[in-house]
């Protein structure tokens, strides 16, 4: 006879590993190793479809912060140094420390490209 894991409220298990307080101890340490998981068989589509819409919103991200970059340098060639930053203070919403990095990677992908 199997002994069955009791689990309680302090024990500290991922809700999302385990799916029934039932589980024996073989059961469990299949199950968090993968194997013989009482998950849906289509958990491997799911996993797929996340990390691909992950892979996308980090390529448009990225996409994004080259434009900004791209329209920080249009603003930056057209001043002086100094007027530059008074612009950047006062008529632009973002941290300096983010408008240039922004500009850097608009920089670069220039030097690339």
């Amino acid at each position: 006879m199997r002994s069955a894991l009791r689990i309680s409220l302090g024990d500290y298990i991922n809700p999302a590993r385990v799916l029934a307080y039932s589980l024996t101890r073989t059961e469990l340490a299949l199950y968090t190793k993968g194997y013989n998981s009482p998950m849906s068989p289509n958990l491997h589509e799911a996993i797929r479809r996340e990390h691909n819409a992950t892979v996308e919103a980090v390529q448009d991200a990225q996409a994004r912060a080259v434009n900004v970059g791209e329209l920080l340098l249009e603003v930056r060639e057209t001043m002086e140094p100094f007027a530059w930053i008074r612009w950047l203070d006062t008529k632009c919403p973002i941290p300096k420390s983010a408008a240039h990095r922004y500009l850097n990677q608009a920089r670069m992908l220039r030097k690339v490209a």
